[in-house]
């Protein structure tokens, strides 16, 4: 997937519209490739701020919009699946195996993360993790790591260990 970023004036209006989209480009055979526009237009003037595609390569998610951003997972057509509704996240991490999901707030916002069932589409649970300078899943999928590490932060600094589900911190 690529982002774009266009502005298009309009033929009989003075002003310009922000135009942003997704495009999508697929290849399911050798010698068959298509390509798609995910449309982010009833989210201007803000597009796609975190995309990630699933490791089977069969979906995506897409965290797109304004503040709160909303999140939807969409397959290889560009057609969206589920809507996870809108939160502050800007990061998405799928588990290895596929099944599970996490909608992150890292960075500058305030690490909420939010636990998600791919199978299921619906939340598994929510926690708070901030100050988390890394993060990600176990190898079998059963465990979300996060770490506070210097340079970044130099206080509060050490790993904490959650359940797929967002229940700990383990000890």
């Amino acid at each position: 997937y690529l982002e774009t970023d266009e502005e298009i004036a309009q033929a009989r209006s003075p002003r310009f519209e922000g135009l942003r989209g997704l495009p999508f480009i697929g290849m399911h055979r050798l010698r068959e490739r298509r390509s798609w526009l995910v449309s982010f237009s009833n989210l201007r003037p803000f597009g796609p701020r975190s995309t990630e595609m699933l490791r089977a390569g069969k979906e995506f998610v897409v965290i797109a919009g304004s503040i709160p951003p909303a999140a939807a997972l969409y397959n290889l057509e560009a057609e969206q699946i589920y809507a996870f509704g809108n939160a502050h996240r800007n990061v998405i991490c799928w588990a290895p195996h596929g099944r599970f999901l996490a909608l992150c707030g890292f960075g500058n916002l305030a690490g909420d993360v939010d636990f998600w069932d791919r199978n299921k589409k619906n939340k598994i649970g929510s926690v708070n993790m901030p100050c988390a300078v890394e993060y990600g899943w176990s190898p079998d999928s059963r465990l979300f790591v996060t770490a506070t590490t210097a340079p970044r932060m130099n206080v509060d600094n050490g790993i904490h260990v959650y359940r797929y589900d967002g229940s700990g911190p383990l000890s």
